[in-house]
């Protein structure tokens, strides 16, 4: 069973733009393999616009991210809020039928409470110097670990939600 097997891929992007509109992070419905389920580009920031359209950055930032929670999500059954290598904020909760984890569903690019990016990594990870990142760091949206909560709160019960209409 696939996430598209309990919707379609229309109603997974109508969540991505729900959370974009909520809360305003990159929002993305993955699978359990890490594969994004929609085609929908959503970017809350500038540097997040430039490490998802450069492959190097995708590969080394974004990808690892979302494999990380992938696995840890699969292992166990429960939402993670955690940072990717660059700094940002990454929510995500897991998509659970009959006991299976099938993917999860959330959001990057914020910066929570003191938190800041790691502009010597992303530099980096593109294969750029840390002064051409400069006016990729302002406008990065900030976020208290409060308003993350909530988010993360939101996102299990609107999955659940959508799961119990799906059946």
């Amino acid at each position: 069973m696939t996430l598209t097997d309990i919707l379609p891929v229309e109603q997974w992007e109508a969540l991505e733009r729900e959370i974009v509109e909520r809360f305003g992070l990159n929002a993305s419905v993955m699978d359990d393999a890490a594969a994004r389920v929609t085609t929908y580009d959503n970017f809350c920031n500038r540097l997040c616009e430039r490490i998802k359209t450069d492959p190097k950055g995708r590969s080394a930032i974004c990808s690892v991210a979302g494999t990380f929670f992938a696995s840890e999500i699969r292992q166990t059954g429960e939402p993670l809020l955690a940072e990717c290598d660059a700094g940002f904020t990454k929510i995500a909760v897991p998509i659970i039928v009959q006991g299976k984890v099938l993917g999860n569903v959330g959001g990057c690019g914020v910066i929570v409470d003191d938190g800041e990016v790691d502009d010597f990594m992303v530099a980096r990870s593109l294969g750029v110097d840390e002064e051409e990142l400069v006016g990729y760091l302002a406008g990065i949206p900030k976020m208290t670990m409060a308003q993350a909560e909530e988010a993360l709160a939101w996102l299990e019960q609107r999955v659940e939600e959508l799961l119990k209409q799906s059946h």
